[in-house]
């Protein structure tokens, strides 16, 4: 029997020809061979279905299931009940694994006791971060560098601030951690799915895996990308994440997970009225106030009592404004994002 273990990697793809065949082919590639690479096709219309079968017969590790579409967290969800493997991993179907050795890698830095790990990305289609060459040794020498990461409330309450815990792309889950945690990821969200399923996992955890390693290639120019364009249910589909976040912060006790909680609900809010600036926002000019208006009473007063002075000072600032001051100013920040982007 092979001592490496099994490791299932999650991939959900909808209208996805155009670069299913490189995410795939950088999961393939990887030095540690002993993957389950479950690719869920949820309901595509274009070639997605030919071409993913084809890869299929040209690697057995490649499992194929073709549902209706249903939306990417009951593609995931799908894939979970069927995967196999010690270790559960995700990859978004535009995006690529940088290096072949970031499985063999966070292997090499697992331990018994240890049912999370994470690890870096970069948004540079052009990172080559390392060869395969001496694949072993690198492996060996980033899983040395490996460290612990206690997670307490205030632990926590930095990876929400800094929305680190949102993506599960660049983690590894013990498959018994998913199981005991009937970790699933919440059906009719668009955006914030994600940060659903990793609090329900890390209720359980005590300790995570930090390994060094630029593991992931997010790509940001895709342009059906939710975070690419204006998306009408983002601001609802935020308040039903963050009353959820709310709500575990307060069953917690922990002011600093309270006050992250806060100071991300205020950072929704700016970032629905950023979006009414987006050059495809359909909304007409007229009816932008109101829905800004909207926005901001859903979160009329933040509390970041826990966390560091200038997420504080933020929200402080944040009580002061009005609906319409927001509005103008998300606007000149909208304003200088397009100048910055303009060629």
């Amino acid at each position: 029997m092979s001592a490496e273990p099994l490791v299932s990697v999650v991939v959900p793809v909808f209208n996805g020809e155009k670069h299913i065949a490189a995410c795939l082919g950088s999961i393939l590639a990887q030095t540690h061979t002993r993957l389950e690479v479950i690719v869920v096709d949820d309901g595509s219309t274009d070639g997605t279905a030919r071409l993913v079968e084809t890869l299929a017969r040209a690697d057995e590790r490649i499992l194929v299931i073709r549902t209706e579409n249903r939306g990417v967290s009951a593609a995931r969800n799908t894939a979970l009940d069927s995967v196999s493997g010690e270790w559960v991993m995700f990859a978004d179907a535009d995006d690529l694994w940088a290096t072949p050795v970031l499985v063999e890698a966070l292997m090499l830095a697992s331990r018994p006791d240890i049912d999370v790990m994470c690890f870096d990305f970069t948004d540079d289609l052009g990172a080559a971060v390392f060869s395969a060459d001496d694949a072993t040794g690198q492996s060996r020498r980033i899983g040395e560098k490996a460290t612990d990461v206690q997670l307490d409330a205030d632990a926590l309450a930095e990876l929400i601030i800094s929305e680190r815990i949102n993506s599960p792309w660049n983690k590894v889950y013990r498959r018994r951690l998913l199981e005991a945690s009937d970790c699933r990821f919440r059906r009719g969200l668009h955006i914030g799915e994600d940060l659903l399923f990793n609090i329900q996992c890390f209720r359980r955890v005590r300790v995570m895996r930090d390994v060094p390693i630029v593991g992931y290639v997010y790509r940001r120019d895709n342009p059906e990308s939710a975070t690419r364009r204006y998306l009408p249910h983002k601001h609802a589909d935020l308040m039903v994440v963050n009353d959820e976040l709310q709500a575990w912060a307060r069953s917690t006790d922990s002011q600093s997970l309270q006050g992250a909680a806060d100071y991300i609900r205020a950072k929704n809010v700016v970032s629905c009225m950023l979006d009414l600036h987006h050059r495809d926002c359909d909304v007409p000019r007229t009816q932008r106030r109101e829905l800004a208006l909207r926005f901001r009473a859903a979160a009329p007063r933040v509390n970041a009592r826990g966390t560091r002075i200038g997420k504080r000072i933020l929200c402080g600032m944040y009580n002061v404004l009005d609906s319409r001051t927001l509005f103008t100013l998300t606007g000149l920040l909208g304003l200088g994002k397009s100048m910055r982007s303009s060629p």
